[in-house]
């Protein structure tokens, strides 16, 4: 855990759309916090920011520890106000609103995403911007061609979903991984894939990851993130995935855990 007295601020990043972002910024006292370069800790799907603050696990506590000034953004939606209508609006609208008000306080300006926290920086048109690119977790290739067909059916319902104004209930989904923890925390249940390491989190820390972390979040990204799978990651809704990848020139760090 970061030691020493640490400054948070809260800010409001206005987007081109004129939607409001909310930003946790924070830093420990002994940095320089003009010259200190800053981080951006971007969460994943039907997740808020406290993601990277699990406590015993704190990544945003560890940049801290080592001199970097923090950000932690939340996407549109998790204030309730208006969720996104699709992946566009979290890649092409408030990632740059993000990076440009990271580059107007910092000299360096790096970003860490977790799932598809990750795809959204890579994606955004202002990614070869970045000192460093970090991608946790995220589905920057293509997946499995078993996946495609599943994840072309589920295109359609997840569209409508949206089109009615149903908002994804990430918060019912980290309910429901609390009730089944125990049975998930067993190492040779078998599973197609696994949220956390078998044994390697405490009750405190999934209480956290599982009730503090999940929010609501967007049918139409789902949606889009599908249609990522259904298309050899070539597309997601109106990115165009392929074509972005191909243009990246940050420096980028690509960690995967293991089944």
């Amino acid at each position: 855990m970061t030691t020493g007295l640490v400054h948070t601020e809260a800010l409001s990043v206005r987007a081109a759309d004129d939607h409001v972002l909310l930003v946790e910024r924070s830093w420990r006292e002994d940095v320089d916090v003009h010259g200190a370069p800053a981080v951006v800790l971007c969460h994943g799907f039907v997740q808020n920011r406290r993601a990277f603050e699990c406590p015993r696990r704190s990544l945003s506590a560890w940049l801290r520890d080592a001199g970097a000034v923090v950000w932690l953004p939340e996407l549109r939606g998790r204030d309730g106000v208006r969720i996104a209508a699709g992946l566009h609006e979290y890649v092409d609208v408030d990632a740059p609103a993000l990076l440009a008000a990271a580059h107007q306080r910092h000299h360096e300006v790096a970003w860490i995403g977790h799932s598809m926290g990750g795809l959204v920086g890579a994606l955004t048109p202002e990614a070869s911007s970045l000192a460093a690119l970090i991608a946790l977790g995220s589905p920057l290739f293509a997946g499995p061609p078993r996946l495609h067909g599943l994840a072309r059916a589920m295109i359609g319902p997840a569209r409508a979903a949206h089109r009615r104004g149903i908002p994804f209930a990430g918060t019912r989904w980290g309910a429901l991984l609390w009730r089944l923890r125990r049975g998930l925390d067993v190492e040779r249940l078998p599973a197609p894939m696994r949220l956390w390491a078998p044994g390697e989190l405490d009750e405190q820390s999934l209480a956290t990851m599982l009730g503090d972390t999940f929010a609501e979040d967007s049918h139409a990204v789902l949606a889009d993130l599908l249609e990522m799978i259904a298309t050899d990651a070539q597309r997601a809704g109106r990115v165009p995935v392929a074509e972005r990848l191909a243009r990246l020139r940050a420096p980028l760090l690509v960690v995967a855990g293991g089944s």
